[in-house]
């Protein structure tokens, strides 16, 4: 797996794409027992309450409490990995994530920021610890449990830096919920180990293009054998060189809006969030026969300039967005990839 800047760039856009709106019940307080969730793919472990359950794992995993429906039903901790190799500095990375908060939050109230912090005890790793209350722009779609559109979630993460990877700690829910012992718990048990997990190689079809299918998302594309499928989990990236191209897929707070109504607003956000915001142009084109815009832009981000191309598409109450990031060398030859991702996209 070929690991490079810009992949840090897509949390602009899914860093909480994986985060999963909740709503409350209550606990009843025992003396808590661990159970240990050991994940092959990303290579660490931790310790979780054992009335949490597991409801996903692929390199990164996610545990909730109330699993039994899939769905979380009070409080939910995920624990992220991706390559970092040229990040070197926790507090700009985080300034980096914070501010592409607003794409999907809303009455954001950032409560704490610490840089003091450990991840795995003690003697572990240097870490950044915020907290936050905020609203969903909408949710997204992996196991939500709908709890309407004006709760305030509570928000506590960590970021720590293993190896050349960002590992990312997110505990999230009701803001009248305690569950702080299972955030906690995961970062003072954390342990990282030498995987020897081996990704299968993917199969060309009869078009001598790679298939991806995301079965949470419903939709699946194809690309060339000279991109590589990066994630597979609640969305879908694949890289080639500095470039990446990445699928999200979001439930719409307002049901009735269209897609153009949907980039107006993440446009004021831009303007708002970065002062050298460039817009480029925008054309109405079709995703798998539904009616979607298609959006470029640039602006810069850990002191680079970078070019997005946005797709935006809305099918049954859902915003489906595939983003591509590159820079203007990679520009063209990205381009062309999309173009595939573009033609070859189907909804399930």
């Amino acid at each position: 797996m070929r690991i490079n800047a810009v992949k840090k760039i897509i949390a602009f856009f899914v860093m909480l794409a994986c985060v999963v709106s909740v709503c409350g019940c209550k606990q009843e307080e025992t003396k808590e027992t661990y159970d240990t969730a050991k994940n092959q793919i990303g290579g660490y472990t931790f310790e979780y309450p054992d009335y949490y359950e597991i409801v996903y794992e692929g390199s990164s995993t996610y545990i909730t409490v109330g699993g039994t429906t899939g769905r979380a039903e009070s409080a939910r901790v995920s624990v992220e990995v991706r390559d970092a190799e040229n990040v070197t500095d926790l507090k700009a990375f985080w300034n980096n994530c914070k501010n592409g908060l607003s794409t999907s939050l809303r009455e954001l109230e950032l409560v704490k920021e610490e840089f003091d912090k450990k991840v795995g005890g003690e003697d572990g790793t240097d870490a950044v610890r915020v907290e936050y209350f905020a609203k969903f722009n909408g949710a997204p779609v992996l196991q939500i449990k709908d709890s309407g559109d004006d709760v305030t979630y509570r928000f506590i993460q960590y970021f720590t830096l293993v190896e050349k990877k960002i590992f990312t700690f997110t505990y999230v829910s009701v803001n009248n919920y305690d569950g702080l012992s299972s955030i906690e718990k995961a970062v003072d048990s954390f342990e990282t180990f030498e995987s020897e997990y081996t990704a299968p190689e993917p199969e060309a079809g009869e078009n001598g293009l790679l298939h991806a299918e995301n079965s949470k998302g419903d939709f699946s594309f194809d690309y060339s054998s000279d991109w590589v499928l990066e994630r597979e989990e609640a969305y879908t990236v694949i890289s080639k060189g500095k470039a990446s191209i990445s699928v999200i897929v979001s439930a719409l707070s307002d049901t009735t809006m269209g897609a153009g109504n949907y980039w107006d607003a993440e446009k004021a956000k831009l303007e708002e969030g970065f002062s050298d915001f460039s817009f480029v142009e925008q054309e109405e084109i079709l995703l798998d026969g539904v009616k979607a815009l298609k959006v470029q832009y640039k602006l810069t981000l850990t002191d680079k300039a970078y070019n997005f191309v946005q797709v935006y598409s809305v099918k049954s109450g859902l915003i489906y967005t595939v983003t591509l990031t590159a820079n203007d060398e990679d520009l063209n030859m990205a381009n062309l990839g999309l173009n595939t991702l573009i033609d070859t996209f189907e909804f399930e």
